[in-house]
């Protein structure tokens, strides 16, 4: 099953959200972004998921990485509007300097998130 995740930076920040119990993975941080549905493009999936966990709307900067049916993308903000969480998805947001982000917690996928970071050339 593909998904799709959202690499968004503000103020030299990035978002990061921390699964709600509802989700298999509760209390993990994450980027924002989630499962690809049928005969929806990766970039669209991107964009609804992060609309749905955060009400963000984002556009796609460019894809950074497609590793395992896993499709990163760095993303824009279009506006800049306040995160809003959905509970089923997600318990709290962190805007996090990638300096700090290993205080963050447990970030899932971490062993790819954090390379892909360094590779364009965040300073962890």
């Amino acid at each position: 099953m593909a998904a799709a995740l959202a690499l968004i930076e503000h103020r030299q920040q990035l978002l990061f959200l921390q699964r709600s119990a509802y989700t298999s993975r509760p209390g993990q941080w994450c980027l924002p972004g989630g499962r690809i549905n049928a005969q929806e493009s990766p970039e669209a999936a991107c964009i609804r998921e992060v609309f749905e966990e955060s009400a963000l709307e984002v556009k796609i900067r460019d894809l950074v990485l497609n590793s395992a049916q896993c499709y990163y993308f760095r993303c824009d903000l279009v506006s800049l509007k306040p995160v809003r969480l959905s509970p089923r998805e997600s318990s709290q947001f962190a805007w996090v300097e990638p300096l700090k982000l290993l205080k963050l917690g447990y970030i899932m996928d971490y062993h790819t998130v954090i390379p892909l970071l360094k590779q364009l050339g965040y300073t962890l």
